[in-house]
């Protein structure tokens, strides 16, 4: 039988143990785009003083998402990806594992068996109220989720979500010119509905050799962010 700290809501679900680590939240903020690429634009920020690897939500009207592109000793820099021009904003939240209460603390610590913070009430925790999932690709079915209304919400995307489209446009016949077209996808967040959006990233040219097409789907987790 394992013996341990356990709490569990009303339907029994598992809220706190004494070996998971869940994820705190550190820090938000607000990023504005100052470089374009195609129909998106890119801002690079440092984020600095963090408790271990971050994870990074964003809240975007057009749609958006963060990728850590680095982490060592506290100091992550972080790209964000937005549907739109220069200066295009989003809002982002930062989460991180806990490492430590703070030393004039009061309440409810829980230490797994190596030493290592598990649960303190003197954080606020990351809050998973959903997924959502999709393609880039032209055509492909819309992708959205509807979420209980009054709350504030923002997407932590896994992985870039992108599609290429190859097309040969030699005006010659028998004749081979490719390209190819990029397009990334994202979730943009209005209110209480997640959608899929995406758009144009990159156009490469390739001449006589034939590029290899890709359709990489991503999902997001949903966060509920309100109050933070």
């Amino acid at each position: 039988m394992t013996v341990g700290f356990e709490a569990r809501n009303n339907d029994r679900y598992l809220l706190i143990d004494g070996t998971f680590r869940n994820l705190v939240y550190v820090a938000s903020g607000t990023a504005t785009t100052d470089t374009v690429q195609d129909q998106f634009s890119v801002k690079t920020i440092n984020l600095n003083g963090l408790t271990g690897y971050p994870v990074v939500a964003v809240q975007s009207e057009t749609g958006g998402y963060a990728v850590v592109r680095s982490y060592s000793n506290g100091a992550a820099v972080v790209d964000f990806v937005l549907l739109g021009g220069t200066g295009t904003s989003c809002r982002y939240f930062v989460y991180a594992l806990p490492t430590a209460a703070p030393s004039n603390f009061v309440g409810l610590e829980i230490y797994n068996t190596a030493g290592q913070l598990v649960f303190s009430s003197a954080y606020r925790y990351m809050r998973v109220v959903g997924t959502v999932s999709g393609h880039a690709g032209p055509g492909s079915a819309a992708a959205s989720l509807t979420l209980p209304s009054g709350r504030s919400y923002a997407v932590i995307q896994t992985a870039p979500m992108a599609y290429a489209r190859v097309v040969n446009q030699s005006p010659i016949p028998a004749s081979q010119d490719w390209f190819l077209y990029s397009f990334r996808g994202c979730f943009a967040v209005s209110s209480n509905v997640v959608t899929k959006v995406y758009d144009e990233f990159a156009i490469v040219h390739y001449g006589q050799t034939q590029p290899p097409g890709y359709d990489m789907p991503a999902t997001a987790f949903v966060l509920d962010v309100t109050d933070f």
